[in-house]
Protein backbone atom coordinates (compact mmCIF):
# COMPACT_ATOMS: atom_id res chain seq x y z
CA UNK A 1 0.00 0.00 0.00
CA UNK A 2 0.94 3.56 -0.79
CA UNK A 3 1.08 6.20 1.75
CA UNK A 4 -0.33 9.74 0.11
CA UNK A 5 2.03 12.36 0.00
CA UNK A 6 1.52 14.93 2.95
CA UNK A 7 -0.64 18.32 2.21
CA UNK A 8 1.83 20.79 3.77
CA UNK A 9 5.95 19.47 4.21
CA UNK A 10 7.94 20.82 7.59
CA UNK A 11 9.00 23.81 6.35
CA UNK A 12 6.63 24.95 4.21
CA UNK A 13 5.68 28.65 4.17
CA UNK A 14 2.27 29.43 4.23
CA UNK A 15 -0.79 31.62 4.87
CA UNK A 16 -1.79 31.44 8.52
CA UNK A 17 -5.55 32.55 9.15
CA UNK A 18 -5.80 33.30 12.41
CA UNK A 19 -9.68 33.32 13.40
CA UNK A 20 -12.08 34.22 16.29
CA UNK A 21 -15.57 34.54 16.09
CA UNK A 22 -15.72 38.39 14.88
CA UNK A 23 -11.98 38.99 12.87
CA UNK A 24 -9.91 37.48 10.90
CA UNK A 25 -6.03 37.93 10.14
CA UNK A 26 -4.03 36.76 7.28
CA UNK A 27 0.01 36.29 8.13
CA UNK A 28 2.50 34.28 6.07
CA UNK A 29 4.13 31.78 8.60
CA UNK A 30 5.64 28.44 8.13
CA UNK A 31 4.83 25.08 9.26
CA UNK A 32 6.93 22.72 11.67
CA UNK A 33 5.41 19.29 10.88
CA UNK A 34 4.12 17.18 7.99
CA UNK A 35 0.41 17.70 7.24
CA UNK A 36 -2.61 15.90 5.76
CA UNK A 37 -6.24 18.15 4.81
CA UNK A 38 -8.14 18.72 8.08
CA UNK A 39 -5.48 17.55 10.01
CA UNK A 40 -3.81 19.45 13.19
CA UNK A 41 0.21 21.00 12.87
CA UNK A 42 2.05 23.27 14.30
CA UNK A 43 3.00 26.09 13.04
CA UNK A 44 5.21 29.49 13.36
CA UNK A 45 4.70 32.83 12.26
CA UNK A 46 7.43 34.63 10.88
CA UNK A 47 8.97 37.16 12.93
CA UNK A 48 7.98 35.19 16.15
CA UNK A 49 8.87 32.33 18.15
CA UNK A 50 5.35 31.43 19.31
CA UNK A 51 4.04 28.29 18.09
CA UNK A 52 0.30 27.81 17.25
CA UNK A 53 -1.61 24.43 16.51
CA UNK A 54 -4.11 25.08 12.89
CA UNK A 55 -5.46 22.82 10.87
CA UNK A 56 -4.46 22.40 6.99
CA UNK A 57 -7.28 23.53 5.19
CA UNK A 58 -5.03 23.39 1.61
CA UNK A 59 -1.42 23.45 0.12
CA UNK A 60 -0.90 26.66 1.21
CA UNK A 61 -3.30 28.19 4.54
CA UNK A 62 -3.36 26.88 7.20
CA UNK A 63 -6.45 28.04 10.13
CA UNK A 64 -5.54 28.95 13.34
CA UNK A 65 -8.73 29.63 15.75
CA UNK A 66 -8.03 31.50 18.59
Amino acid sequence: MVKPSPVVSKGNRVALIFCSPHVMVNVQGKVLEDGYLDQKVKVQREGNRKIFEGRVVSSQEVEVVI
